[in-house]
């Protein structure tokens, strides 16, 4: 994303300031005097999202398994230390796992949200509830839900990483059927 600001900046600058038409089947951009300064600013130094985006307090981007590689390429376009860059949810389009906490990746499964069940991988012989995980073990997890899945089988596996008071925290590992 960073890199294709700084790599498309001169072809889309005209756009910008209105010195060159948007198509007409576009919207119509509307970009005020004092957004425009802040961006030529911006683009007048080293890339930093900060500078494009003085309000910005934190970004939120997955930080586990092939996504922390990326994450900390990102790190490279944080200057200040006011911005800080944190884990977004472990979710699925079938609910939401855990709560981020800040500077650390994972988080602390939410309790209240669904009644979350773990199986060691490759062993659904006995599932265990979340009081049972022991930090730095990788399990797969299951959800039911108050929208009508029972004990569904998200074939993910999640490293529980320790404990946030009584809760697990756990952080995304990666697509169980792989060797682990």
């Amino acid at each position: 994303f960073a890199k294709n600001i700084l790599k498309f900046r001169d072809e889309n600058w005209p756009y910008l300031t209105g010195a060159k038409a948007i198509p007409g089947n576009l919207p119509k951009i509307k970009v005020s005097s004092e957004r425009l300064a802040v961006l030529e600013k911006a683009f007048s130094n080293s890339f930093a999202f900060e500078n494009f985006w003085p309000s910005l307090n934190f970004i939120c981007s997955w930080q586990s398994s092939a996504c922390g590689l990326q994450a900390k390429n990102l790190q490279s376009f944080i200057k200040t230390n006011h911005l800080r860059q944190i884990d977004a949810t472990y979710s699925a389009s079938e609910g939401w796992a855990n709560v981020p906490i800040k500077n650390t990746v994972g988080g602390p499964i939410h309790p209240g949200a669904h009644v979350f069940e773990f199986s060691k991988p490759g062993d659904t012989s006995r599932l265990l509830k979340m009081w049972e995980l022991q930090p730095g073990e990788i399990y797969e997890i299951y959800f039911t839900t108050a929208m009508g899945f029972i004990r569904y089988r998200l074939h993910d596996l999640i490293k529980c990483t320790g404990y946030f008071h009584q809760s697990p925290i756990i952080e995304f590992y990666q697509k169980s059927g792989n060797d682990v």
